[in-house]
């Protein structure tokens, strides 16, 4: 229990490369980190995800989902305090390594946002403040995110990253 009061925060750095963090398993191994935090004293708010990201090889469109479920994945379990993306520009040289959400220097257009700096932009403006209010185990491969929005109104957030499939849900509501 010492750690407690020698440790400001434990960060890890959680890189999934080429796979979601669902199929990359993100949340079962920070859970692991967090039962040792735990054993030592140190809570669940004391953990940082230190740097993610994606490979651009994964394609810039898996690139932009996977961000974005990175960060919704950490909000709906409660898994870390902070998050920060390894790379805001792409590097300098060639080859590149991938990760910069947006264009390098060297692009054709530098500095140009790609989708991932734009999908964090709107997930930070919807999901900024709001509060985790359950998960919904929709059948074995989906699952869904409710959360309550700092305005009091209600969300839920869902993705598929292995096939096209309708969804039917009942939300017990009037309207959507």
């Amino acid at each position: 229990k010492v750690a407690a009061d020698s440790i400001d925060y434990v960060t890890i750095h959680p890189y999934m490369w080429m796979q979601s963090p669902e199929n990359g398993g993100l949340v079962p191994s920070t859970e692991e980190v967090i039962k040792v935090m735990e054993k030592y004293g140190l809570s669940r708010d004391k953990l940082w995800y230190g740097e993610v990201g994606f490979y651009s090889h994964v394609g810039y469109e898996n690139m932009t989902a996977y961000t974005t479920q990175m960060f919704l994945l950490k909000d709906a379990y409660d898994l870390a305090s902070k998050i920060f993306i390894f790379r805001y520009t792409d590097g300098t040289t060639l080859p590149r390594e991938g990760f910069g959400i947006i264009n390098s220097i060297i692009d054709n257009e530098p500095f140009m946002a790609r989708k991932a700096f734009l999908a964090m932009s709107a997930y930070n403006a919807l999901m900024t403040d709001n509060t985790p209010n359950g998960i919904i185990d929709y059948d074995e491969s989906q699952k869904l995110y409710k959360f309550k929005l700092r305005d009091g109104r209600d969300c839920i957030v869902m993705w598929n990253n292995n096939e096209n499939r309708e969804v039917s849900l009942d939300l017990g509501c009037d309207s959507v």
